[in-house]
């Protein structure tokens, strides 16, 4: 899944979770911050921060990279290895 998580609520968590139940891991791209148009003072928190509480809430069966740029990427062939 992708997304900003800039607020992170608790809509992001239960789709986190239940995203994680269809396969082995759950591989979450965050979208960087000079790619994020939500307003004013937006993001409220620089997409480090944004990165280390979704780890925190997803936990280690998943991973958070970040959006090298605005089009979404397909993590899948990301992390493919050959």
């Amino acid at each position: 899944t992708n997304g900003v998580f800039d607020l992170l609520h608790i809509g992001h968590i239960k789709h986190l979770e239940a995203a994680r139940h269809y396969g082995d891991v759950l591989v979450v791209t965050l979208t960087p911050d000079r790619f994020v148009n939500k307003g004013p003072h937006r993001p409220a928190f620089p997409e480090r921060l944004r990165a280390e509480a979704l780890a925190s809430v997803i936990g280690l069966a998943a991973g958070v990279l970040p959006a090298r740029r605005a089009a979404r990427l397909d993590p899948v062939e990301a992390l493919r290895t050959e």
